[in-house]
Formats: structure tokens, C-alpha cells, sequence
């Protein structure tokens, strides 16, 4: 994604089959979080999981690898209460931290 104002990580690439359709998907990196929109990022990067079929059990560990700025800091205080935990946990741990501002 060229000239938006998405702000993205790594590269990851696949091609994707859904609904008995064989698309090719253009190569999506998974969204970087920085501490700022944490409601967006939390529906990009589910949307980056259906994208690409992936197990819930990679979610966090995932995500995790792409925070950044205050986020990053964020994490590492917490990392050792989001290992083993589930998505839906680990979301609203960023909620917690990161939504407080964030208007609905």
C-alpha cells in the first residue's frame, strides 16, 4: 500500500484462496502500532489475520513483534503478563494502556 497514511511493519507476503476463488493478493505487512489509534490498529491487525488464515494461537506473538515508540516501551514492562495470553486479553490490556484518550 503505496501513499497512504497506514504505517506498516515487516514484510509478509501469500496468496490467498477464499470462497472457492484463487486471488493473489498483493504482499501486506502487518500494521505497526506506535501507541497512537489502538481501536483501528486492533481491527487492522484482525483483518491481517483473516487476510491470511492464520492460527489465533500466532495473534499476540505477532503483533507483538510490530510495536514501536511508546508502545514498545509499553510492552516490555508488560511482557511477561502477555506471554501465553490470548488475543482477546491481550487487546484489552492495549485498551487499557493506549485507548483512554481515543474518542469512539
Amino acid at each position: 500500500m503505496e501513499g497512504g497514511d497506514h504505517k506498516f511493519g515487516g514484510p509478509v507476503g501469500s496468496s490467498y484462496s477464499g470462497s472457492g476463488s484463487s486471488s493473489k493478493l498483493p504482499k501486506i505487512n502487518f500494521p505497526t502500532f506506535d501507541g497512537e489509534n489502538p481501536k483501528l490498529w486492533i481491527r487492522r491487525a484482525e483483518d491481517y489475520f483473516e487476510l491470511y488464515s492464520l492460527e489465533s494461537s500466532v495473534y499476540t506473538k505477532l503483533a507483538a513483534m510490530h510495536f514501536s515508540a511508546a508502545a514498545g516501551r509499553w510492552l516490555q514492562s508488560v511482557e511477561k503478563r502477555i506471554r501465553g495470553c490470548e488475543w482477546s486479553e491481550f487487546c484489552a490490556m492495549v485498551l487499557e494502556r493506549f485507548g483512554r484518550d481515543e474518542r469512539t
